[in-house]
Formats: structure tokens, C-alpha cells, sequence
């Protein structure tokens, strides 16, 4: 809030390495209640099937059009709410 901005989105993010040995079956707990975890759905062509694709866009909360016709001011808040951003994480 101090650089400008307000909080608007809430999802994991991963911020740890990853080791290799994770991807061995049940390395890690299984998911909670209710949790699905699976690959993303492929057409026959390879490409992933479009209702997927629409399912992750709606979970990151992308912007429907494409970057180059986003603003550059949306793009970037500019160098001052960057500044304290920064400061913030020293």
C-alpha cells in the first residue's frame, strides 16, 4: 500500500528449490481434501486443450489481452512505487 498499490490476488507461489528426488512417487504428503492435482489435458495434436488453458488463466487472474496492447503504464507503476517496493525488501 505505502508504494501505491493494494493487495488484490492471494495464490500459492513456490519460493524453495526444488529437489530432484521430489518427483519420486509419494516423496511428498499427499494433497489435502478435495484437491486434484493432474497434468493438464492435451489435444491430439499435443497442444493443451483450451479448457485447461482457460482454467489456469482464471486461477493466475491474467489480463485477456495481449501483452502488447496493455498500456505501458499499466505495465509499469513507474520508478517511485518501485523504489519503495524495493526498499521494503531490503
Amino acid at each position: 500500500a505505502d508504494a501505491g498499490f493494494e493487495r488484490v490476488r492471494a495464490w500459492w507461489q513456490m519460493s524453495r528449490p526444488v529437489d530432484p528426488s521430489e518427483a519420486e512417487p509419494l516423496a511428498l504428503p499427499e494433497p489435502g481434501p478435495g484437491v486434484v492435482v493432474r497434468q493438464v489435458a492435451r489435444d491430439e495434436s499435443g497442444l493443451p486443450h483450451q479448457s485447461d488453458l482457460v482454467a489456469i488463466h482464471d486461477v493466475l487472474e491474467t489480463d485477456e489481452r495481449p501483452l502488447n496492447a496493455i498500456p505501458m503504464s499499466e505495465l509499469c507503476p513507474g520508478s517511485k512505487p518501485l523504489e519503495g517496493i524495493n526498499a521494503r525488501l531490503r
